[in-house]
């Protein structure tokens, strides 16, 4: 009789055991996708947040050449052309009081700009002078500042740049490819330091603009 029970005692902590075994098992996957899930949205938020940032930084460069090219095309068509300025505000009032009227401020000047740019490179002013002006700045200055940019974002957002590349242009955005580092958490030591990486690209608002530029389409750069 006492061998019974201390056989049957005996079962019940194999399977006490067992069954703390599956738990622990179960824990550390839980754990590990948790860790996955938190990657891809920390990859996902670096690289939108690095393609927006990288975007401003272009609009930003935008209005130091404008002025430049406006002083030079001056006497090239009239003796006082309208400045592309003075074009904005117009199509930013056409726009607030129509196809754009429940957008934001902000969001209908970046789109008067981008439609007034594009037209304005599409004239070729200048033999292409804009054009000339802005390809040049990407060339050399504004792709350098641009990718910094990115770089900065990046890391802000908790972002690696293994891998880390910036695209200019696919359809006339600026495409970011970010990534995150995971490490793998293993109870019983068979992962531990194991890290894995998850990437994620994501592209910033369409730029009429450039796809006015020639030469410009998908050109890869790595930002590591």
């Amino acid at each position: 009789m006492r061998d019974a029970v201390n056989n049957e005692r005996g079962n019940i902590s194999i399977f006490v055991l067992g069954l703390l075994v599956i738990l622990a098992v179960m824990f550390v996957l839980v754990l590990n996708l948790s860790n996955v899930l938190v990657a891809k949205e920390q990859a996902n938020s670096a690289a939108q947040q690095a393609s927006l940032a990288a975007t401003a930084e272009l609009y930003d460069k935008m209005y130091e050449v404008i002025e430049e090219y406006e002083s030079e095309v001056i006497g090239l068509v009239d003796s006082y052309p309208e400045k592309i300025e003075e074009k904005v505000d117009k199509e930013v009032e056409r726009l607030s009081s129509g196809e754009m009227s429940g957008y934001t401020l902000n969001e209908i000047q970046t789109e008067a700009f981008d439609r007034v740019l594009a037209e304005e490179l599409s004239k070729g002013l200048g033999d292409d002078l804009l054009r000339k002006k802005i390809e040049e700045e990407l060339e050399f200055d504004w792709s350098i500042s641009i990718r910094q940019t990115a770089r900065n974002a990046i890391l802000t957002n908790g972002g690696s740049l293994e891998d880390a590349e910036l695209k200019l242009f696919e359809d006339g955005r600026i495409v970011v490819r970010a990534s995150r580092d995971i490490e793998v958490t293993d109870s019983n030591g068979w992962l531990s330091g194991v890290e894995e990486n998850i990437a994620r690209t994501s592209a910033g608002p369409e730029m009429s603009f450039v796809k006015e530029l020639k030469d410009w389409e998908e050109r890869t750069y790595s930002l590591n």
